[in-house]
């Protein structure tokens, strides 16, 4: 992994995980040759009901914006509710 791609991943994971709305400790993010990738499982937090497809479409955007990401693969499963 180069030197940019671990630092756009750095600053992804930050990104995601301030997203204080979602469950993320099942997520696990990488970024290889510019392309960050978020795989694993998404969920809301205990006792929020969010609109996932909505939530996936910011966390995109989000991650389109972190310097050394160009594009961004989310193949997480998503989950309506929350962990018990």
């Amino acid at each position: 992994m180069s030197v940019e791609d671990k630092q756009a991943q750095r600053t992804l994971s930050r990104e995601l995980f301030r997203r204080q709305s979602l469950d993320l400790a099942d997520v696990i993010v990488s970024v290889m040759r510019g392309v960050g990738y978020i795989s694993g499982v998404i969920r809301p937090q205990s006792g929020v009901y969010l609109n996932m497809k909505e939530e996936m479409q910011i966390l995109k955007d989000m991650a389109k914006k972190v310097p050394g990401v160009r594009d961004i693969v989310i193949d997480a499963k998503i989950e309506q509710t929350s962990k018990r």
